[in-house]
This record gives C-alpha cells, sequence and structure tokens, in this order.
C-alpha cells in the first residue's frame, strides 16, 4: 500500500474521531433539555430527580404507574392517537401525570384525556407582585405542604372548572393580554396550577414550562415544588420536544458508542477498518502484477523473480519522492 494512500485514509479516521469528540462535548443547548447545563436547560432537574428518559412511549407501558410520574415539558410536537392512548392507559393504571406548559401543544393532549380545562396561550403579567419584571410574576401556593409562593417565566394562565383542584392561583392585581405590548384590560386572579383526578391515577398541570429551568429552579419554592411533584419513579417525555441538529446528532454518537459494548459490534469495526486499509494495498499488488505479466507476455525470455523486484524498487523510489 503506497503511504499517500495510508496517510489519507489515517486522515479521514482521524478527522471523523475529532468531529465527533468535539459535538460530543460541546453541550446542548436545546430548551428544556435535560444535557443543557445553560440558563434554558434542565440539568439542574436532571441532577435532582434522576429521570428515565422517554425517547419512545412505548417505554411507559411497562413501567410501574403506581410508583411514577411522568413529566411532560414544554411540548413542541403534537400528540398522536397512539401516544395519547399509552398516556391514557399509564394515568387509568395509577400513573402520575405533570403536564407543564405555556405556549405549546399539551391542549392536543387535554382534548385526547377529556380533561375540560386548557392552557389559555394568554400571556400572564403582574406589575405589583413579582420577580425582576411584570413577566416573572410571583404566586401563592395552597394545599401543597412547603410550597407557599414559586416565581413564574413568560407563562401563561389556566382555564377554570368545577372538576379540578386549583392549587395555585395568580395575584389579583394581575392581568392577561395577547402580546407583550398591550396595555392591560382587566385585573383579576387566574388559574395557574390545577389538580385532576382521572381514575386510579393524577393529572398536574402547570401554567409555565419554564418553571424547573437551570436560571429559574432556585427562585423562592419552585425547587420544593419539584420534590413535592416528582414521586417515585420519574419519567420525562422527550418524544414531544423539538430537538437542534446538535442534540441529534450527539443522541446518533452516542447510540453508536454504546453499541461498542457489544463485542459483535467491536469485532465488525476493526474487520471494516482492516479492510480499508487491506484493500488499497491488494490494489497496489494486482496493480504491480499486471505491469510484470504485460512484461513478460512482450519478452518471455524475462525472468519474472527479477521484474517483480524492480518493480518494488521503483515504487520504493516513488513513494520515497
Amino acid at each position: 500500500m503506497k503511504k499517500t494512500h495510508l496517510s489519507i485514509l489515517l486522515g479521514v479516521i482521524s478527522s471523523i474521531i475529532l468531529i465527533g469528540a468535539i459535538t460530543w462535548v460541546y453541550p446542548s443547548n436545546d430548551d428544556l433539555w435535560v444535557e443543557n447545563p445553560f440558563w434554558n436547560g434542565l440539568s439542574e432537574l436532571y441532577i435532582q430527580t434522576q429521570p428515565t428518559r422517554i425517547s419512545n412511549m412505548n417505554m411507559i407501558e411497562s413501567v410501574n404507574a403506581t410508583d411514577s410520574t411522568l413529566f411532560i415539558i414544554g411540548p413542541s410536537l403534537d400528540f398522536s392517537p397512539e401516544t395519547s392512548r399509552i398516556i391514557i392507559d399509564y394515568i387509568s393504571r395509577g400513573g402520575g401525570l405533570v403536564l407543564l406548559d405555556d405556549f405549546g401543544t399539551a391542549n392536543k393532549l387535554l382534548e385526547a384525556l377529556s380533561i375540560d380545562v386548557r392552557f389559555t396561550g394568554e400571556l400572564l403579567r403582574d406589575p405589583i407582585y413579582r420577580e425582576k419584571n411584570s413577566l416573572m410574576p410571583k404566586v401563592e401556593v395552597k394545599n401543597i405542604t412547603g410550597v407557599n409562593r414559586i416565581v413564574l417565566n413568560y407563562p401563561t394562565t389556566l382555564t377554570q372548572s368545577t372538576n379540578t383542584q386549583v392549587l395555585a392561583y395568580s395575584s389579583p392585581l394581575s392581568y392577561v393580554t395577547v402580546s407583550q405590548t398591550d396595555p392591560p384590560l382587566d385585573f383579576y386572579q387566574s388559574p395557574i396550577i390545577t389538580r385532576v383526578r382521572m381514575g386510579e391515577g393524577w393529572v398536574i398541570l402547570v401554567s409555565d414550562s419554564s418553571i424547573f429551568i437551570n436560571s429559574m429552579i432556585h427562585k423562592e419554592d419552585n425547587q420544593a415544588l419539584l420534590e413535592y411533584l416528582a414521586r417515585g419513579t420519574v419519567l420525562i417525555d422527550e418524544v414531544h420536544t423539538q430537538r437542534s441538529p446538535l442534540t441529534y446528532i450527539k443522541e446518533t454518537l452516542s447510540t453508536y458508542v454504546k453499541s461498542l459494548e457489544y463485542y459483535e459490534v467491536r469485532y465488525l469495526f476493526v474487520l471494516l477498518v482492516t479492510a480499508g486499509i487491506m484493500v488499497p494495498r491488494k490494489n497496489g499488488t494486482n496493480k504491480t502484477r499486471d505491469e510484470v505479466d504485460e512484461l513478460l507476455i512482450k519478452h518471455p525470455e524475462y525472468d519474472r523473480e527479477e521484474l517483480e523486484w524492480l518493480q518494488r524498487e521503483k515504487e520504493k523510489a516513488r513513494s520515497n519522492n
């Protein structure tokens, strides 16, 4: 095999490994993603709850529902009829569902669950009882031991229903608008956290998907609320979250790395690399033999061994140059 061929092959392999390593090390910055350590990620939630990451909704069918809590946080993709069926079955077996949303697709799931509460999609603001600005209202929580006050971040509100228990209202000085520039039309309290019983299970709705992100989880009693909600084995839905290309690549790399745990996969990888090295070597040898055969056809009196030796020396001289 020529040195140039080997250098090209090793260069390609090294580049792939380098690009993969950089992608692997660089953290994801997707909103509401457990591997995101930045302000908008859920890495703190992941550390505290150690959730099972649900990448396929069929995984829920095998869990012990009575000792599990499924978190669906800021869903941005639609819920299929099959997904809704799986979630309904999970709740009917005694499972708990915590659905946190503001401007996503959660209402589609609520419709499938036959729950008559909806996320309004209106922007909640509070000019008095707030954190840094009116888009971060403070909310008093009732009927949850150890949780008195939480801070929201760009939240919406929930509709009223006689079949639910409201655990938290916004202050009487809060108001809702369609956009940030709209003036207030009226001031009133709105439901923020609602609990619904469904058969043997339960559903808790929270009208803010970002209450547990890294920059919010330590404000007031937000962390205590998480501890209250995270009962038993925690599951977190990743099926209905839109992911960036970087996150997709990182997940693909993770799948390949995990596959190397199997002896058969490692063996196949070594075999492919070896084949990549040996094929050019084989081709180079065939080329040498073809040239020698052509000379022997024209001059059968020549000695094959001497011709092959001369050809090898010529190849060595070219490589050295």
